[in-house]
């Protein structure tokens, strides 16, 4: 049976749900990272049993998978620590914060090999998949499919522009995201056809983030917080939503 993976929105309901629960990972700055964070700890305890093994793809400060190591996962994060997408560097400091988690420090990819053969029942990320260029998603996908297991859950959330500069290049970029999970799900159904499935369920999916009160937008104080001293004019605001997409990984390892 094929199962369509259509992704979700971040709502003011469930950050509100959020910031009761688990205030200790949010900054309360309006930032996206606030809901995400949260929400990706609640799907992961949703579907996957505590004990299992994870995998965060360039967790930053591994906040997310400190709470979820405290709630009985094996949880390894891996990170190149350079700054990129606006990340930080200090993996030192972390390694002696969190010494709990496996920190490795490294851009994830096929056959990464400082992952040698470990496989994992979960791999996800927090704000991390928009920053990758659309060309290298390939590559990261590919590398889910050989470290995930058969049954193993891919969740991700990520920023989405939906409104203003940049969003055309952020949905080309969603739903090429939404295309690999969606492989991940069928492997058996042709690009050409999965391809434009995902391109008639984008048209609806904004129609619905849109027209719905409850979508949690990226807020002003959160986008003056990036704006790190920049001109206004060289950073104006954006609509900007968590894209939040989960898949069970239907491929048999060979």
């Amino acid at each position: 049976m094929k199962t369509f993976s259509i992704p979700s929105y971040a709502t003011v309901k469930d950050y509100c749900d959020s910031a009761d629960r688990f205030p200790q990972i949010m900054g309360f700055q309006g930032d996206l990272k606030d809901v995400q964070r949260p929400w990706m700890i609640k799907k992961i305890l949703e579907l996957v049993p505590a004990g299992s093994k994870l995998l965060e793809i360039g967790s930053g400060e591994p906040l997310a998978a400190n709470v979820l190591q405290k709630l009985g996962y094996d949880v390894t994060v891996i990170d190149p620590f350079d700054g990129s997408g606006n990340g930080p560097q200090a993996i030192k400091q972390y390694r002696l914060t969190y010494p709990k988690i496996k920190i490795l420090q490294s851009y994830f990819e096929e056959g990464v090999p400082i992952l040698g053969k470990k496989s994992f029942d979960c791999i996800f990320s927090i704000s991390v998949l928009e920053h990758v260029p659309h060309e290298n998603l390939q590559s990261v996908f590919k590398g889910v499919i050989q470290f995930l297991n058969p049954g193993g859950y891919s969740i991700h959330c990520t920023d989405l522009v939906v409104i203003g500069h940049t969003a055309d290049w952020h949905d080309k970029g969603a739903q090429e995201i939404v295309y690999w999970q969606n492989k991940l799900q069928n492997p058996s159904i042709s690009e050409d056809l999965l391809r434009k499935q995902v391109e008639d369920m984008f048209i609806k999916y904004y129609q619905d983030l849109l027209a719905d009160i409850e979508t949690y937008f990226h807020s002003a104080q959160g986008h003056n917080l990036w704006r790190a001293g920049l001109p206004y004019e060289m950073f104006p605001f954006r609509k900007i939503v968590s894209m939040q997409t989960c898949a069970v990984n239907k491929i048999e390892k060979s």
